[in-house]
C-alpha cells in the first residue's frame, strides 16, 4: 500500500476529508522524525514502539574472500539506529495469519 492509497483508506473509515487525513499523516511524519532527533523512545499501546538503539564499540571478524578459516580482527564503531517493535496483537494476527494457511 503506497501513501495515496493509505490516506483513502484512512479517510474512508474515518470520515475525514483526504487533505485533512494528508495534514494529520504528514504531521505524524515530521513528529517521528523529531522523536528520532531527540533519541526518544515512543510507546503507542496496540500499536507498537519506536526504540532508539546503541550498539557499544566492539571487535569482530572481516571476512576474507576466498580463503577459508582467514579472518581478520577488526575494530567495529559504535553505532547508533531506531527500531520498531510492533504491538503483540498485530503480532497475534499475523500468526492467526500463517497458521490458517497450513
Amino acid at each position: 500500500m503506497q501513501k495515496d492509497e493509505f490516506i483513502k483508506a484512512l479517510s474512508d473509515k474515518s470520515g475525514y476529508t483526504k487533505e485533512g487525513c494528508n495534514d494529520i499523516l504528514n504531521s505524524m511524519i515530521e513528529l517521528f522524525e523529531d522523536i528520532i532527533k531527540e533519541r526518544v523512545e515512543l510507546s503507542i499501546r496496540g500499536f507498537g514502539q519506536i526504540q532508539y538503539k546503541t550498539t557499544a564499540k566492539h571487535e569482530g571478524n572481516k571476512p576474507t574472500k576466498g580463503v577459508k578459516g582467514s579472518t581478520e580482527r577488526i575494530i567495529i564503531p559504535e553505532t547508533e539506529s531506531v527500531s520498531f517493535k510492533l504491538a503483540s496483537n498485530l503480532k497475534n494476527i499475523v500468526k492467526r495469519g500463517y497458521q490458517s494457511e497450513e
